[in-house]
């Protein structure tokens, strides 16, 4: 019973103060990688709204900031996929490189068959 009650409480909490929440989150998060709102903005304007690899323009959520793992330089601004992909190829162009060999040779041998 006391769960479900400040399950509601919580929820209703949050209903109030979303905008607040995500605006600190958001902050914050960017503040992580030295950026700040406008920032942010003007580097979103400068990739014209869209996802730096794919072109993607986000839909329901914001472009994520992708950093060099290294350096902690920020890159650019990326939709969830691409930066994900980013991320599990640990940030390494030769598995890029060979993913998209295999993809490629893959092709080629079900159009000869």
């Amino acid at each position: 019973e006391h769960g479900e009650r400040y399950r509601e409480i919580r929820g209703e909490w949050y209903m109030r103060n979303v905008k607040k929440h995500n605006l600190n989150f958001r902050v914050r998060t960017l503040a992580k990688y030295g950026l700040t709102l406008e920032s942010y903005d003007a580097m979103l304007a400068e990739q014209g709204g869209a996802c730096k690899i794919c072109g993607g323009k986000p839909s329901d959520r914001r472009l994520m900031v992708d950093h060099d793992h290294e350096t902690g330089l920020v890159r650019g601004l990326l939709c969830n996929n691409c930066n994900r992909s980013a991320g599990l190829v640990h940030d390494r162009p030769e598995l890029l490189r060979a993913l998209a060999d295999y993809i490629e040779s893959a092709r080629a041998m079900k159009a000869v068959s």
